[in-house]
């Protein structure tokens, strides 16, 4: 059920072209931050939506003191939770697309730009995505996505193919379809809307890094690690019993090695994950329940995993002496 969220700050245009959707809890570390990155986009049409879930820090003091007529800020008096906190915001944009936001990451100047040109050049396309930027950590590393939607449909059966603090959804295809966040979704809420969608409509990411993605302890990720990989893999297991309906646990156990990268696991399950990858293919050469060659790749390009997680050492050393050789012959 939505919270009961009071407005705290006049609407700016009745009808902007996006709503920006941004929650935030205990945010005041990185609120401001995250806020003006977004008030300094190229594209000017659009309200921000803060959402403010009951922080009991700074982060209400930081809201009343910025001023922008596209800002709208909705106070919950107690913490709800994120998943009511969207639903609530998805309720109250006004705008013809809803874009998500984090309360601790950057969206680069020209992002609102980029995904609404691409969106009213792709009527098709209910929700885009883009690359990110991860930063925060020390470890500064361009995350780029699938692109076109029957990747990401494929991929879908071994996790979340978008990001979610890049993403701009279509409100009508929300709203035609009944499409929210689903509180069985916990910790994992984007990837089940995802697997949602796209019986609806298209998926699609641009290649763009259009957003830096802060890396921090407190961030749900790192918080809610396990809860996000038990819900992922109740997720995974729908789309599993769809696709093979005498699913086993043994089978759902390997999928899930190979979904969560799970290494150390992998190494005793190394037979029975090629084995099942194998078994994959042949379901969908019969079903075609799944688009062809991206069920192909899809499946090709976790085989390769798998065989770079387990080779022996004697194999590490024969690749090490070939690429050595080759890269000698190409002098």
């Amino acid at each position: 059920m939505p919270g009961d969220f009071s407005r705290s700050v006049l609407d700016a245009a009745m009808n902007p072209r996006v709503s920006v959707l941004m929650p935030v809890y205990n945010g005041e570390k990185y609120v401001r931050s995250a806020i003006e990155s977004i008030l300094s986009q190229t594209f000017r049409d659009f309200e921000l939506l803060v959402m403010d879930d009951g922080s009991k820090d700074g982060t209400a003091a930081i809201l009343k003191s910025m001023s922008d007529p596209r800002l709208r800020v909705m106070t919950q008096s107690r913490n709800v939770g994120l998943i009511n906190v969207l639903n609530t915001g998805i309720q109250a944009a006004r705008g013809e697309y809803i874009a998500r936001m984090d309360a601790d990451d950057i969206s680069l100047p020209t992002r609102l730009e980029v995904e609404v040109a691409f969106a009213d050049s792709h009527p098709e396309v209910g929700i885009c995505g883009s690359a990110l930027k991860r930063f925060g950590d020390g470890r500064e590393a361009v995350i780029s996505p699938l692109c076109e939607h029957d990747d990401i449909v494929c991929a879908l059966l071994f996790g979340s193919q978008l990001y979610h603090p890049t993403v701009i959804m279509r409100k009508a295809v929300l709203v035609r379809h009944a499409l929210k966040y689903e509180e069985s979704h916990y910790a994992a809420e984007d990837y089940g809307l995802w697997v949602e969608a796209s019986q609806w409509c298209r998926l699609a990411n641009v290649p763009e890094v259009l957003l830096h993605y802060r890396m921090h302890e407190t961030q749900v990720g790192s918080l809610k690690a396990k809860e996000q990989l038990a819900t992922a893999n109740r997720i995974r297991q729908r789309l599993l019993v769809a696709f093979k309906p005498d699913l086993t646990a043994d089978e759902l156990e390997v999928h899930n090695i190979i979904a969560s990268q799970n290494k150390p696991e992998l190494k005793a399950k190394r037979l029975q994950a090629r084995g099942w990858l194998r078994q994959l293919r042949q379901i969908n050469d019969e079903t075609h329940m799944y688009p062809e060659p991206a069920f192909s790749r899809c499946i090709a390009k976790r085989e390769l995993w798998v065989y770079n997680q387990t080779r022996s050492p004697i194999q590490r050393k024969v690749r090490r002496i070939i690429g050595r050789v080759l890269t000698f012959r190409q002098r």
